[in-house]
């Protein structure tokens, strides 16, 4: 039999995935907020200890994929309101896949490869 804590998590994760709000998820699951409920379901994402992880992984991915693909034309074309949105979403596309997490554990190696590329550039000049 599952825990309650555990059924909880997996609960939360399935109304995720139909787009219920995290206010009406705590509600639902007996969470205290909706921030115990966020967490809840990124704990879950990030241990992908559920079935319904990868399918909300997935639903997740192609909501921001739309969002970059509205926004794309007009970034490149300038528009910084635009620029922006396209990088939020490739910030929380990052955050949803772990690369965020990947980055973080390369430490200075990236500062490394930047100035790797800037002077690669400079020579080429």
């Amino acid at each position: 039999m599952k825990s309650l804590a555990s059924y909880r998590k997996a609960r939360a994760v399935e109304l995720a995935l139909t787009g219920m709000p995290y206010d009406d998820i705590a509600a639902e699951v007996g969470y205290a907020n909706r921030g115990t409920a966020w967490r809840a379901v990124q704990r879950a994402l990030r241990d992908r200890t559920f079935e319904a992880v990868d399918q909300y992984r997935e639903i997740e991915l192609s909501r921001l994929d739309a969002l970059q693909s509205a926004c794309w034309e007009q970034a490149l074309e300038g528009d910084l309101r635009s620029v922006e949105v396209v990088l939020r979403v490739m910030q929380q596309r990052a955050r949803l896949l772990g690369l965020d997490e990947h980055m973080a554990t390369m430490g200075g190696n990236q500062g490394l490869f930047l100035a790797s590329n800037e002077q690669a550039g400079a020579v080429g000049s």
